[in-house]
């Protein structure tokens, strides 16, 4: 877009100095005519320049003249051709859709939709874009980015007809209204019932949980013949698992009669909603034989009111933790001191506290409260917009500044990213177990500096990015192994069952045959020392040699038990298979 907004420009510019050398040209040569003329004609003349209607004059022709009525004709021509070539080059790439396909739809111009496109420009995707708002000002960033534009409902099937979506390799509906999302994958699966040349990967952004299970239970998601994969994804709930992530005291080994840790929230909207759900399910999962309940404060202006609808959506949930709601305004002097939260709860001190309004200036002014009357060692984690701005002054760290131990998690650059939109459960199950390998190594005294490979997932090198989602693949035949097989649990409580020892014994052994592949495969070979640049390891071996320790076989072990409430976290449930009787 960058170099199309600069070759206009350049072309405006030189419209401009033809058209003030023409005027002065023809001024002078006006002036000195016997004939009378006006301020207007010399104006006349030089509009006719650009149409090779007024070059031509008698006598001698200034030097103003002469350059002018060379170049006004040459920006009118450069300006022309350029915007044939914009209208071929658009009429062209339709043509291309329709007969080879494989581009992406975006549907709905919203922030996300938006920076869908963005990510999509910058890896060479054809991109059609959907927006039934013909004033949206993204529209032309859209267009200036390559991206075909159609105006319209996405929703309509003529509009999808007209974006080929019988042709496209991915739709993606992030439309501000879930219904219309919704009806588009309707829309689009009927105009593919037909499709023989691969399939439609359909992805569609659902912010009401209770909606989104609803869906997950639908017959769509079930059927292996059809030429057509849908998939959900809530960027809330996407920010919420990072945001959980965050802080390590949630994840940390503790004591079998140690009291559950006390959460406060501050600010109880969809983002809010989405993070108590899923703060509440992975307790269940990681502690399901916890002492005492998990403890919850919620604090938002409306709180009384959300209260009684979050107990009414959401019944098991509000049993399965000590949940407070209070209400109060983050800008009053109450907040301020913090009175009317630190000392709800004497029993428990704050271990954690998230910030999930959506305002990001008074998000940024909640935080910078918390921190003064929080301890130092309570993380505060803030969902911001962008990790821009107001993000990055809050992450900016002092020798005791009060802003110190304040992480930013932003919504679009997380939440709405390629892999996170179309990575679906896999990179849901990749992420999580990474994290379980940095808990594993949290455990055994490592640290992000002496070991590289316990970073963020965000922060994670492509490579190893792409060795988790190898594991995450891996899963269904494991399962298969231990004649398991696992079930989405679209709502419900998920029973995290447990592997017999000879299981674990066997599942290791598959993962650590798996790791040897892919290593060997990404140019690795067995060594006695590990040499990153040589590729060497000594874990290359078969699990049956001695050679192999048993610590590294310890990881195999510890990866295959962390298995179950893995997929929980991504609500699935394993569940065993009849096993063959024998005859």
């Amino acid at each position: 877009m960058k170099h199309g907004v600069r070759r206009w420009s350049v072309v405006v510019l030189i419209i401009g100095v033809a058209f003030v050398l023409g005027f002065v040209g023809f001024s002078k040569l006006l002036a000195e005519s016997d004939q009378p003329r006006n301020f207007g004609d010399a104006i006349y003349l030089t509009v006719q320049l650009f149409s090779l209607e007024s070059g031509f004059v008698d006598g001698p022709i200034n030097t103003q003249l002469q350059i002018a009525r060379f170049l006004a004709p040459l920006a009118a021509a450069y300006a022309i051709v350029q915007t044939v070539v914009v209208v071929f080059s658009l009429q062209v790439q339709r043509v291309w859709l329709r007969l080879f396909g494989g581009h992406v739809i975006v549907c709905g111009l919203g922030r996300k939709g938006v920076r869908l496109v963005e990510q999509l420009r910058q890896q060479r995707k054809r991109v059609v874009v959907i927006e039934p708002d013909e004033q949206n000002h993204d529209l032309r960033h859209c267009r200036g980015l390559g991206a075909i534009v159609l105006v319209g409902r996405a929703d309509d099937p003529w509009t999808l007809r007209k974006a080929s979506v019988h042709r496209a390799s991915t739709l993606i509906s992030v439309a501000g209204d879930d219904g219309v999302n919704i009806e588009t994958a309707v829309r689009a699966h009927d105009l593919n019932r037909q499709r023989t040349d691969g399939s439609l990967c359909c992805v569609i952004h659902v912010s009401d949980p209770d909606l989104q299970g609803i869906l997950k239970q639908h017959a769509i998601f079930a059927r292996q013949d059809d030429p057509f994969e849908l998939s959900l994804f809530n960027a809330f709930e996407t920010a919420s698992r990072v945001m959980l992530r965050e802080p390590s005291v949630l994840a940390r080994p503790r004591e079998p009669d140690s009291k559950p840790p006390h959460v406060l929230v501050v600010g109880f909207g969809r983002m809010g909603e989405a993070l108590i759900s899923r703060l509440i399910r992975d307790w269940r999962i990681d502690y399901p034989r916890a002492t005492g309940q998990l403890q919850v404060t919620i604090a938002d202006l409306e709180a009384k009111q959300k209260e009684e609808a979050f107990r009414l959506r959401h019944p098991q949930l509000a049993k399965g933790a000590s949940i407070q709601f209070v209400s109060t305004d983050v800008r009053s002097s109450s907040f301020a001191s913090g009175e009317s939260l630190v000392s709800r709860n004497d029993s428990s001190p704050i271990a954690a506290a998230y910030v999930c309004l959506d305002d990001d200036s008074i998000a940024a002014l909640a935080a910078l409260t918390m921190r003064r009357w929080l301890d130092d060692g309570v993380p505060i984690i803030v969902r911001m917009s962008e990790e821009a701005g107001l993000a990055t002054l809050l992450q900016t760290t002092g020798n005791g500044g009060v802003i110190t131990g304040v992480r930013a998690v932003g919504l679009l650059e997380i939440a709405c990213s390629l892999e996170s939109v179309l990575g679906g459960t896999r990179e849901i199950l990749a992420q999580a177990i990474h994290q379980g390998y940095i808990q594993d190594q949290t455990v055994l005294g490592m640290t992000a500096s002496e070991n590289p490979s316990m970073r963020p997932w965000h922060d994670l090198p492509a490579d190893l990015k792409e060795s988790n989602r190898a594991q995450a693949d891996d899963i269904p035949n494991k399962l298969k192994a231990a004649d398991c097989e696992m079930h989405l649990m679209a709502s419900g409580q998920i029973e995290v069952m447990q592997f017999t020892d000879a299981e674990i014994e066997k599942l290791a052994e598959i993962e650590h045959q798996r790791f040897v592949d892919e290593r060997e495969a990404a140019g690795w070979s067995y060594g006695e020392k590990k040499d990153l640049e040589k590729r060497t390891s000594p874990y290359l071996i078969p699990w049956t040699d001695e050679r192999l320790p048993e610590n590294i076989k310890d990881y195999d072990r510890n990866t295959v038990r962390r298995l179950p409430a893995i997929l929980a976290k991504a609500d699935y449930e394993i569940r065993r298979t009849k096993r063959k009787v024998a005859s």
